[in-house]
């Protein structure tokens, strides 16, 4: 069956090829409206559902897949909007831990049937001076990145401990993703 991947992430696109060696990529064309407020768990799932329907509008047969990553630590953080703004998030997140989290929907396009999910993992950052940040910053590619940092890259050095699924903190759970396309 024909595989869709809602995403232009370089991460997701590796992290799937892994388990699903052909796919295709269509990146969704939608804003990312995003509750401050709201509960992570759903804002997540809702962001990965907007993205799949958008690109489902494109396409009538196999099985999609969408989603989106929020970290979340008393509040929702996303991407760093530049410089200043990400070494104030690695300092929030510095010495404590946070929850990384991807809402995952997925779409067969030939029978409509569709589920959404999300997976939770815990990330505890080491304690890091502000010289330190900002060594990390002047090499780090982080920008794009939600909590500003990718532990596949430099950010691998900011972390300290990982409880759950290495994949999800990284932007796409591999096992609960092969459970939910299994179940369309």
């Amino acid at each position: 069956m024909k595989i869709i991947l809602g995403s232009g992430s370089a991460r997701r696109k590796e992290l799937l090829g892994e388990i699903y060696p052909e796919f295709e990529i269509d990146v969704p064309r939608v804003e990312e409206k995003i509750d401050p407020l709201g509960d992570p768990r759903i804002e997540a799932m809702n962001c990965a559902m907007a993205k799949g329907l958008e690109v489902a509008t494109r396409h009538t047969e196999g099985k999609l897949i969408s989603c989106d990553t929020m970290v979340y630590l008393n509040r929702l953080i996303g991407k760093p909007k530049d410089r200043q703004d990400a070494f104030d998030i690695i300092s929030h997140l510095q010495g404590r831990t946070h929850q990384v989290i991807t809402g995952v929907y997925v779409r067969n396009l030939e029978t409509g049937e569709s589920r959404v999910d999300y997976e939770v993992s815990l990330v505890t950052f080491k304690e890091k001076t502000p010289r330190e940040i900002e060594r990390y910053l002047d090499k780090a590619d982080y920008l794009d990145k939600a909590g500003a940092y990718a532990i596949q890259e430099e950010g691998r050095d900011l972390v300290e401990e990982i409880i759950g699924d290495v994949n999800n903190v990284i932007g796409l759970p591999t096992e609960k993703l092969k459970q939910m396309l299994a179940a369309i």
